[in-house]
């Protein structure tokens, strides 16, 4: 099958994003804090911040890749190794994210009534599936709540 559409997350997610600003802060904090310490303590939080600087860095090298495609009857999710394939003729609504960096993850609300959450990565904002649905019945809702 042909792929009409594609989306590919190749960033960041904003939780990975607040971290690294958490990291910044706390080396920033260090740099603030250098002449009111003893040496012995500013040795114990230099090497616990160095140690959540490698778990962040460790965590955000090492994310699951994700994404979709669309074919002429298929909407195409994946997330890591997991892949799941959604006809569209069972698919009545999108709860999609308003913006690339919001923080809800998006769902698929199918014609049976059965709501499926989505990993937060896997889906682009919604005004690009609006795009990627022109001509099709299928609703696509930037909010997560849909009645």
């Amino acid at each position: 099958m042909n792929r009409l559409q594609e989306y590919h997350w190749r960033g960041l997610d904003a939780l990975q994003l607040a971290g690294g600003l958490a990291i910044l802060l706390a080396w920033g904090g260090l740099y603030a804090l250098v002449t009111l310490l003893p040496a012995w303590q500013m040795m114990l939080l230099i090497g616990a911040v160095a140690l959540m600087t490698a778990a962040f860095y460790r965590q955000a090298t090492s994310r699951k890749r994700s994404g979709s495609w669309m074919t002429e009857t298929h909407l195409n999710v994946y997330y890591g190794n997991k892949h799941w394939a959604f006809p569209l003729t069972g698919i009545r609504a999108i709860g999609a994210r308003s913006a690339p960096f919001y923080t809800r993850a998006p769902h698929l609300e199918l014609a049976s009534g059965r709501r499926v959450q989505l990993p937060l990565t896997c889906l682009p904002a919604a005004p690009e599936l609006r795009r990627w649905f022109t001509g099709k019945p299928i609703k696509i809702d930037a909010k997560i709540t849909m009645t």
